[in-house]
């Protein structure tokens, strides 16, 4: 809703291809969308200079993980003090979580069938 910027958070690693997470939010960001994205590799730190930057307003976290396992019941919303919402809201932010993976979505589940089609039918990802 207005106000709300969404912070996508995924896995992450440290390979080169954490990269693409960088290059996913500066695409979401030109399209003027109101989404941030993170990761658990790099943690929580990494984000709250860019909120600086932003009108304070409410943020909602939301996995960018197939399924909400333990990395969201721990790392995003857990009680501790290390876990994503409890840096956010300990750093004056207003901090909400949808605890729901990306396979619980009725658009990404057809486009994860149809991708997986593709690959046993042609062989293929595109």
């Amino acid at each position: 809703g207005p106000g709300k910027t969404v912070i996508l958070i995924g896995h992450g690693t440290d390979h080169s291809a954490n990269e693409m997470y960088h290059k996913l939010e500066q695409k979401l960001l030109e399209a003027g969308l109101p989404i941030l994205l993170g990761t658990i590799e790099e943690g929580v730190d990494e984000i709250l200079p860019k909120l600086k930057e932003r009108v304070k307003q409410e943020y909602v976290l939301m996995p960018f993980l197939l399924v909400a396992g333990d990395h969201v019941i721990n790392d995003m919303m857990g009680d501790d003090d290390l876990s994503w919402q409890s840096k956010m809201t300990a750093a004056g932010y207003t901090v909400s979580v949808y605890a729901k993976g990306l396979g619980e979505n009725k658009h990404f589940q057809q486009l994860y069938v149809k991708r997986l089609k593709n690959i046993v039918e042609k062989g293929a990802v595109n």
